[in-house]
């Protein structure tokens, strides 16, 4: 008599080539999920981003800015400064010098077509030379500096040795002579030291 078959089917194991199969098949979901699931954290903890003006090559202060000097890159806003520059600045003057990987802001440009030493007079300011007495203040332009003045003591009411214009901006360095920007309320202050007193420029850190 032969043995009755048995209900339930003989269930053979899978071949070992689809176990590694599917195996590494969730090993690589399993990383990719990670990976996403970090990119993910990243993104939400950094926020939103926008598209800014960076620069790719060092500039000067007074140089104008020309194609391939700077790319438009997208950056975390959280990161941003205040004032970025979200438009091309092609043909545009900065103010102060930048080394390549910074965002170019709107204070660090110039408007209009000025170049050279009149790109980094700030909007509204003026300019004024200052003759060197003893040595070249060891600035640049693009620098700030703190334009003193000392006066006689017994020919002026005012205190011996002040600053009367802090702040101000070098524009051009020259052997006997330095120039800087100053806010317009200061101009009639440095022209009165000029002609009254000495004046001397501290280089601000």
């Amino acid at each position: 008599m032969r043995p009755r078959p048995s209900r339930f089917p003989v269930l053979r194991p899978p071949p070992r080539r689809l176990v590694v199969v599917v195996l590494v098949a969730i090993i690589v979901g399993t990383t990719v999920y990670r990976i996403t699931s970090t990119a993910s954290s990243r993104a939400a903890a950094l926020g939103a981003s926008r598209v800014v003006a960076v620069v790719v090559d060092d500039l000067a202060a007074g140089d104008v800015i020309e194609l391939g000097d700077v790319e438009m890159l997208d950056r975390p806003v959280a990161h941003l400064p205040d004032d970025p520059v979200v438009d091309d600045p092609t043909g545009l003057a900065v103010r102060v010098s930048m080394t390549a990987g910074e965002v170019l802001t709107i204070g660090r440009v110039a408007g209009g077509d000025r170049t050279g030493a009149a790109a980094l007079i700030p909007e509204g300011w003026r300019a004024v030379t200052i003759p060197v007495i003893d040595a070249v203040v060891p600035a640049q332009p693009g620098d700030l500096v703190d334009v003193i003045a000392s006066f006689d003591p017994t020919l002026s009411a005012r205190d011996s040795s002040l600053v009367i214009a802090a702040d101000a901006v070098v524009v051009d360095v020259a052997e006997d002579a330095v120039t800087v920007a100053v806010t317009r309320p200061r101009v009639t202050e440095v022209a009165f030291a000029l002609a009254n007193g000495i004046v001397t420029l501290a280089l601000v850190g």
